[in-house]
């Protein structure tokens, strides 16, 4: 009997005596996978949820429509956070402004290929079962990423840094 049959016995709560370790692969039954067609629709709902957002981005302009979200760090305490400015820099990237949006948020602009290839991997790996490579798969980049945001939230709430602020 194999480990892998014993331990999947173990977690079904059935007793593993010697007559239980005689029982064959066939009478343990595994799992029921997933439809294909889950994963798809899925798919599908979140890619139309992509769009529409991304044509309410195209549309309007976040610093002029009052039906985008504000964001509740500064409204509440008057300071910038890593991520304020990332919506009028969205809408400045749709329009092709690549210096607007820079200006609105840099952050945003350096880390959104960055998103967008993990998002990509998401999909292929879930979709697809394929792996893209993984650039950044060292078990530090998480912690260089975390010190890199926290890093330009401090930076941009310091005098003198004002190109930093949307």
């Amino acid at each position: 009997m194999s480990l892998a049959v014993w331990f999947s016995l173990w977690r079904c709560g059935r007793p593993v005596g010697i007559e239980s370790m005689r029982m064959s692969h066939s009478t343990v039954s595994a799992a029921p996978s997933r439809q294909p067609g889950w994963k798809l629709l899925g798919f599908g709902l979140v890619a139309g949820a992509a769009l529409v957002v991304l044509y309410c981005f195209t549309r309007f302009d976040p610093s002029e429509h009052s039906f985008f979200p504000r964001c509740l760090f500064h409204t509440l305490s008057g300071l910038d956070c890593p991520g304020c400015g990332g919506q009028r820099a969205l809408h400045q990237l749709l329009h092709g402004h690549l210096n607007l949006a820079l200006q609105s948020n840099a952050l945003f602009v350096f880390l959104l290929p960055l998103g967008a290839w993990v998002g990509c991997g998401f999909l292929f790996r879930t979709l697809l079962g394929v792996r893209l490579p993984r650039f950044f798969a060292h078990h530090l980049w998480p912690w260089a990423l975390c010190g890199l945001v926290i890093g330009f939230a401090i930076a941009r709430n310091l005098p003198g840094c004002d190109w930093l602020r949307p």
